[in-house]
């Protein structure tokens, strides 16, 4: 009953954008980060920080409920009608990519190898000072919460990788 009555409120809540600008200032003026608390709240894993990269290992592992499994098959089956919005998205990226390194060559953008897909769900980059790129995106009216993401490079799980 707690699952679900907190699920309520937080859809309330984007449904919501003043009330939802209302909490962000209060939180942010108390001098909390908004990103952290709504990631440490919604988020279904453990944080796998702190030597807990097994837990979070096993999680994954977990295996899936019989209706998460039936909304997998309906999503992959309505994928045929998502294709053109895939096909745009892999656009707008691969633009995205090449005028990042035409304009900002110390921005590192996603390298796609010869052998591999990338549909960029996430596009991904890495800056010598992400804190104050974050602070400078957020100000341009970008949701680019630093470190929330449960993506991590996995090269602490395989010695072959390295990030």
């Amino acid at each position: 009953l707690k699952t679900i009555l907190w699920c309520l409120f937080v859809r309330f809540l984007a449904d919501c954008p003043l009330l939802y600008g209302m909490i962000y200032s209060i939180v942010s003026f108390s001098g909390f980060d908004f990103d952290v608390i709504v990631s440490s709240s919604t988020k279904s894993f453990v944080s796998s920080h702190a030597g807990r990269g097994m837990q979070y290992m096993n999680q994954l592992r977990t295996r899936p409920s019989t209706a998460l499994l039936a909304v997998l098959l309906r999503r992959l089956e309505q994928s045929k009608t998502v294709a053109s919005s895939v096909e745009s998205r892999l656009q707008q990226s691969q633009y995205m990519a090449e005028v990042l390194k035409k304009v900002a060559p110390c921005v590192k953008v996603p390298v796609i190898l010869p052998q591999s897909t990338n549909t960029y769900w996430l596009f991904p980059i890495q800056v010598d000072d992400p804190e104050a790129v974050s602070g400078k995106l957020r100000e341009q009216g970008f949701d680019v919460p630093r470190g929330l993401s449960q993506l991590e490079c996995i090269a602490k799980y395989s010695p072959n990788i390295d990030c």
